[in-house]
């Protein structure tokens, strides 16, 4: 029981000597820290010790936690009886606190240490390890505590050890730090790893350098998936090669085999017309019959020639823009009447939505109107008795121009298709094969002007093809 208590108790504490006299110490602790502390101060007063360095955590008056350290003497009275203690306490509240931050962050060291897969070290002047984690001191077959005092030429073979020594040596000699070098170490088991190697000056609280720091990250999985993309892409590059080797020989012998066959089918095709024209002379039925699927199928493979030329010369580039002010209006209505009778045999409606004046702009009005003529072409045949809508509007910066049809449509994962090369889509129906190269022709004529072409379409509602023009 404190029978006095000094007036500065007020100031560590915050209780008055009135409210601590003829209370005990114990009153102003938690039940776990008072019999904490009963336990010890009960073996002291037994052998009538004089109290050292007792360390006791007390409530403060506002509810803060006070650490004091407690120091006494034993006090005797004229007989020499023993009657208690005198004694003084010191609050060290905030170098507790201060010892409780270095262990905490002790302890998170620790843990990055132990857990961390990385290989991380420490190095004094003299490349001497100072601290390594597990991960480090694994690699070389022991444990941390082995390593200590060490240098890399007890680990590494002498070629290996000598590279790390002179890294080491030259981060603490220039101050600069090395940054993911990639080089390979040996292992305890004999076994080469690629490594990525990170190395920083140690520094100690005056800034002198003490050392080095070392992070090292086995990258031996990753170069290997490294290896095997580059090997892949190298065979992709040869494989590719190959593809275009082979893909310009068919160009050529396509390019050749066209023009081969586009004479003598010019010249068939105009015999067989002279002769259905009677201009040779009166032919029967049955013959003017087969000369007419004669006439269709030559056209055929001569318009299946030319779509071919056209792309070839395209993508070769020999295909020369000759730009000229032209009127978008009157060529695509020239297009339509050009191919009126092919409408007619399919019973198709065509239909003009134009811009009541002239709308023109610089292209090549022939290559403008083959794209017409191909979008009509293609639309006709997919819209038997139908309705095929051309439509020019006139835009601030461009023109677009849309033929949209109502036949049976494209399905949805086919859209994607369709401008490609001899592209042909399931419609349906065999009445129309086509050559499969008009639409990308389209598509190459007008990214020639730099606009843009595209497709919209739904199954059993029709399609749309769009194209833009810059002004």
């Amino acid at each position: 029981t404190y029978t006095y208590c000094s007036y500065k108790v007020e100031k560590v504490l915050g209780y008055t000597q009135e409210e601590i006299v003829g209370k005990t110490p114990f009153d102003f602790m938690d039940k776990e820290e008072a019999l904490r502390v009963k336990k010890i101060f009960k073996n002291i007063v037994a052998e009538k010790k004089p109290i050292v360095n007792l360390e006791n955590w007390n409530i403060s008056k506002d509810g803060r936690r006070i650490c004091l350290l407690s120091n006494g003497v034993p006090i005797f009275d004229d007989e020499n009886n023993f009657i208690g203690y005198r004694g003084a306490d010191k609050d060290i509240t905030s170098q507790k606190k201060a010892e409780e931050n270095l262990i905490y962050e002790h302890n998170l060291f620790q843990a990055l240490m132990d857990n961390m897969p990385d290989l991380i070290y420490f190095k004094n002047t003299k490349n001497r390890f100072v601290r390594v984690n597990k991960a480090r001191a694994k690699i070389s077959g022991t444990i941390p505590e082995n390593m200590i005092g060490k240098t890399d030429f007890d680990f590494y073979p002498e070629d290996e050890a000598k590279k790390c020594f002179a890294d080491d040596s030259w981060v603490m000699k220039t101050g600069k730090p090395i940054k993911d070098k990639i080089e390979k170490l040996t292992y305890f088991d004999g076994t080469k790893h690629w490594v990525s190697v990170t190395k920083i000056p140690w520094y100690n609280d005056k800034g002198k350098i003490i050392g080095t720091i070392g992070i090292s990250r086995d990258i031996t999985e990753i170069k290997k998936l490294e290896d095997k993309i580059r090997n892949q892409n190298e065979k992709l590059r040869l494989t590719n090669e190959k593809l275009l080797e082979l893909d310009k020989m068919k160009d050529d012998f396509m390019s050749t085999v066209s023009h081969e066959f586009r004479t003598p089918l010019t010249s068939i095709k105009g015999s067989v017309d002279i002769i259905l024209k009677g201009i040779s002379g009166s032919i029967d039925d049955k013959a003017r019959e087969i000369l007419s699927i004669c006439e269709r199928n030559t056209t055929r493979l001569i318009n299946l020639i030319n779509d071919f030329l056209d792309l070839q010369r395209i993508k070769l580039g020999k295909v020369k823009i000759k730009k000229e002010l032209t009127d978008l209006v009157s060529a695509t209505h020239k297009a339509i009447e050009e191919i009126q009778s092919f409408a007619k045999e399919n019973k198709v409606n065509l239909k003009e939505d134009f811009p009541r004046r002239e709308v023109k702009i610089w292209v090549d009005g022939d290559k403008f109107s083959q794209v017409i003529r191909n979008l009509l072409s293609n639309a006709i045949k997919f819209s038997p008795g139908g309705t095929v809508t051309v439509k020019i509007e006139d835009k601030e910066n461009l023109v677009k121009v849309s033929v949209s049809d109502t036949g049976i449509g494209i399905p949805r994962d086919k859209l994607d298709r369709v401008f490609e090369k001899f592209a042909r889509i399931d419609s349906g129906t065999n009445k129309w094969k086509g050559t499969g190269l008009g639409l990308s022709i389209c598509k190459e004529i007008v990214q020639k002007h730099k606009g843009k072409i595209w497709i919209e379409s739904k199954m059993g509602k029709g399609s749309k093809f769009t194209f833009t023009l810059p002004k």
